[in-house]
This record gives C-alpha cells, structure tokens and sequence, in this order.
C-alpha cells in the first residue's frame, strides 16, 4: 500500500497534465470513512458543455477509485461532489443521476452524490427501470432506419455508413440496410449470413434516444436526444447496441454506453421481449438480454480498470444487458514480430 497522501498529492499535481487527470476536479480521500472524493468546482466548464462535463465526472471518478485500488488504498464510498448551484431538472443531470444509480445498484462500494454540499437521492432498481408512465419516447415505427446524417467527410460517420450497408451491391445512393459488414467487426459479428436469416439481418443507423413528458417535443424534454451509431443483431441472435469511436480515445465514452443501456432497458427491453421483435419485421432471437458494443481503434490507458470496475455486474440478473470492447485492428505481437 502506498502512502495515501503521497497518492493524493500526485494526482492534483498531475491535474491538466499530459496523462494525468482532468483540471476541472479536485480529488481527495477521507481515511476515516474510506471516502474518496471527486469534486468538480469550476462552474464555467459545466457551463461551457454540460453534458461533455458530467460524463467526465463519473468515468474519471470511477478512474480515481481504480487508481486508489491499485495503490492499495481501500475505498467503501466514492462520493461525486459538485460545488455549486445547479438545475437538478436539467436531461444531462438526469442523465448522470441514473447512471450514479446503477453504478450505486452494481457496485459493492457506496456512491453518493452532492449538490452545493447537499446531498441528493439516487434511484432504487425500482424506480430506475420502471419508470412513470408520463415518460415516453420516439415510436418505433416512426424512426428512420437509415438515419439522417449522411455529409460525408468524417470519418467515424463514413464508417457508420459502410457498415450499414452503403454501396453493398454498388448503389452509392441507396443503402441496403444490411447487417453483412459487420463482420468487420470481429468475432461476435462473424458470418451472419450463416447464423441468421435474411429477416433477421436488420440494422438500424443513428438510432435516436431521448425520453419526454407525454409530448415528444423539445420543451417536455426530460432525457436528452442521442444518436446510438448501429443497432442489430450478432452471431447469436441477440440485440447489439453499437458505439463506434475512431482516433477518439476518450474515457467518457464509458458514460455514453452506459447511456444507451439505461434507455433501451428502460424504455425499449420489454417490448421486445414481449413481442420477440426490435419492430414489426425486424425479429430477434435470443433475449435474455442484450449486448453493448464499444468499438474503437484505441483506447485510453486507464480504460480497462475503469472499464472492469464500471461495467462488471455485482448482480447480474438486474442488468438484463452486459458490455463488450472491441478493438479494431487489433495487433497479437510476438517475440519474433515485436510490432511498434
């Protein structure tokens, strides 16, 4: 075990340094309580991108626990502390006060959360995934399969596009909703043609999120709106929510899927359970439960203990969904084939 000042006192000196942790927290530990601390206090980031700021708060919070774990620090709370007066109706706040929750549901470790040193209340399982029937979100039948967002250019939406389907038998202009590319994708996507049926190689793109107070419009809005890049099915049958990320290593893309996962248990799972079909013409076939897809070419370093900690079920049957990493391109070096 290290020295738990030594420790705390090496993380803010590394605040806003080149692989070191974000500038806009503060980090502390408690050892009477086991607490550790992460505490945003500097308003005009939050101010500046919301949503950008709190997911930042709680995967670099996650980062701060594994970081005392590794070092041998033992940790019975982590507490997200922000500073300062907020709107707690905000979709963003909403939207890290249920991932808190389930974090809180799926760890063995306390989490809390405070507002201007006021503490808040976090969601049951209950009141997570079931939620008031006010809420409602887009239609299925009403949503556009293959997106809307087509200006070329960029490079994770032109991959999106391929692997949707874009030009498969030559037709630029027309996708053919097909799920065949995702092969590219690795061994859970392996030769679908073999292991599903044509019906069965649906695929949606830019799947929209976003949850509302009986009206789905901008003003009644209590979830924020996301795009999810492709949503299918894998070898096995079972529904795939897929996030693709190129050169963007970020650690908050954690908070992001865990995201989508909420909304589609929430708001989406028992439907499909019910009716064994994503939408009419659209079946599934396996659902015991889903799967979550981050696919990348390169990760941040601290993503995998971030990752094993944050996404690693305490109980599994409340999840009803797990979460997978892919890497595209991955390189097996040998001793004789050192790689880079």
């Amino acid at each position: 075990m290290y020295p738990v000042k030594d420790v705390i006192e090496e993380v803010n000196r590394t605040r806003g340094v080149s692989g070191g942790w974000p500038s806009v927290f503060k980090y502390d530990y408690e050892e009477s309580g086991r607490k550790a601390r992460i505490l945003l206090n500097t308003e005009e980031a939050f101010n500046k991108d919301k949503k950008k700021t709190l997911r930042q708060l709680d995967s670099w919070g996650f980062a701060f626990y594994s970081h005392l774990n590794t070092s041998g620090i033992p940790v019975e709370q982590l507490c997200f502390a922000i500073d300062f007066n907020i709107d707690i109706y905000l979709p963003d706040f909403e939207a890290f006060k249920r991932r808190l929750s389930y974090l809180n549901l799926n760890n063995e470790f306390e989490i809390s959360l405070w507002i201007n040193k006021e503490g808040q209340r976090l969601y049951s399982a209950d009141g997570l995934f079931n939620r008031p029937e006010n809420e409602v979100v887009r239609d299925l039948g009403s949503i556009n399969p293959g997106g809307d967002d087509d200006k070329p250019g960029r490079l994770e939406k032109d991959f999106q596009a391929f692997l949707f389907g874009r030009g498969l038998h030559g037709d630029q202009d027309n996708p053919d909703r097909s799920s065949e590319r995702l092969a590219l994708l690795g061994e859970d996507f392996f030769n679908l043609k073999k292991t599903l049926n044509a019906e069965q190689r649906w695929l949606f793109r830019e799947f929209p999120t976003g949850v509302f107070n009986e009206k789905i419009e901008n003003q009644s809005r209590i979830m924020p709106t996301e795009f999810v890049d492709l949503v299918g099915l894998n070898k096995n049958g079972r529904l795939s929510v897929i996030e693709l990320k190129v050169n963007d290593p970020k650690l908050e893309v954690m908070s992001q899927l865990l995201d989508y996962a909420l909304f589609f248990r929430t708001y989406l799972w028992n439907d499909v359970k019910k009716n064994g079909c994503f939408q009419t013409g659209n079946p599934i076939k396996r659902w015991d439960y889903f799967i979550c897809y981050v696919v990348n070419n390169h990760y941040h370093p601290r993503f995998d203990n971030v990752f094993f900690n944050y996404f690693s079920p305490k109980d599994p049957g409340l999840n009803e969904f797990a979460f997978v990493k892919l890497t595209l391109g991955l390189v097996q070096k040998t001793a004789r084939n050192p790689g880079i």
